[in-house]
């Protein structure tokens, strides 16, 4: 309702197009073998996805505060209006925040296990709790709470979501799931390096 037809296909054009951005980036992050220690990826990459999805919530609350909504009088903003540029950089932002977060949650999920029976049931669980979330989040508008309540809720719901990964991320991501004989296409892995891969971890 903030802008007009162009200006919402631009919108959502970059949207899509920082996903892409953020899952490749996000991935290197998480697959970095610079940082030896498993957890230690796991712990910078849900740093990292915090400052991201922080600086999107206050920055869209602001631009929110100084541009009401008036449902009866949309506004319509054209890429050429001044609140536009704005709003262009926070749909930058959440773009990349949607996809590094669901990701990061997906990594930390597949390494408590190599068993794909239990992958396939975490996962099944995860894209659950994420589906009921945005219902819950468009629940939100329907109940025709203000934007700034939306806003509200949806970013407290992320930053729970944060520090249940930063504490998952912490205490259960070891530095591989081999030593436990779990069923995988590479179980295989020499005993010597995993024992250097457990070291890594306790020295950080």
């Amino acid at each position: 309702l903030y802008f007009n037809i162009r200006t919402r296909s631009l919108n959502s054009l970059m949207f899509n197009l920082m996903q892409i951005i953020g899952a490749i980036w996000i991935g290197l992050m998480l697959d970095n073998w610079k940082i030896a220690s498993r957890r230690t990826r796991g712990v910078v990459t849900v740093a990292t996805v915090a400052v991201v999805v922080i600086a999107g919530w206050i920055g869209l609350t602001v631009w929110l505060y100084r541009n009401p909504l008036d449902l009866l009088n949309p506004p319509l903003f054209d890429w050429t209006d001044g609140p536009f540029g704005g709003f262009f950089v926070l749909n930058l932002i959440f773009g990349m925040n949607m996809v590094i977060y669901q990701v990061t949650v997906q990594w930390i999920i597949s390494s408590f296990t190599n068993d794909p029976e239990q992958l396939a049931r975490l996962a099944g669980l995860v894209k659950g709790v994420l589906a009921g979330g945005v219902a819950a989040a468009f629940g939100t508008e329907a109940a025709g709470l203000t934007q700034l309540n939306v806003v509200a809720y949806n970013f407290s719901i992320q930053a729970v979501g944060l520090v249940l990964m930063a504490i998952m991320a912490w205490t259960c991501v070891t530095a591989t799931s081999y030593k436990n004989g779990e069923s995988a296409a590479s179980s295989s892995v020499e005993t010597e390096a995993v024992k250097d891969m457990e070291k890594s971890d306790r020295d950080s």
